[in-house]
């Protein structure tokens, strides 16, 4: 696998339930040379967006009210159109709670936008990372 060097930024609200995931994907990141940097609002995502590239952004969608976070998948596309991000090439992981109609399924495929439904199937998870990082 030629995972050494590359950066991966995972996004979502920090609950506990999901805990598992953020370890997860850090020892994975560690036990294949990979960056992980965790975040948790769409203002953090720009920060580190802005100084640093990244080969994989992986944001869970979250549909309730919550600070700053992203609750669509059009907060997701929003932020790949922000020219000063640069990350049109860039591919994105949506974790998703609900079924998305087929409109929305293909304006992901446009966008280049690759999504998993929770609960997250973690075996399929770490195997389709090396997948979207090539």
């Amino acid at each position: 696998m030629a995972l050494q060097g590359k950066k991966l930024l995972y996004v979502e609200w920090p609950y506990e339930s999901q805990i598992l995931i953020q370890r997860v994907l850090a020892l994975f990141a560690s036990e294949n040379g990979l960056t992980v940097v965790f975040s948790h609002t769409k203002e953090e995502v720009r920060n580190y967006l802005r100084v640093g590239s990244y080969d994989l952004i992986i944001i869970r969608i979250e549909q309730w009210n919550m600070p700053d976070g992203f609750r669509t998948i059009h907060d997701a596309l929003d932020l790949r159109t922000e020219k000063e991000l640069d990350i049109l090439a860039t591919p994105i992981l949506l974790f998703l709670s609900q079924r998305l109609s087929e409109s929305e399924q293909e304006m992901l495929k446009e966008n280049n936008c690759s999504y998993l439904y929770l609960p997250v199937d973690l075996d399929y998870l770490l195997n389709l990372i090396p997948t979207l990082l090539t």
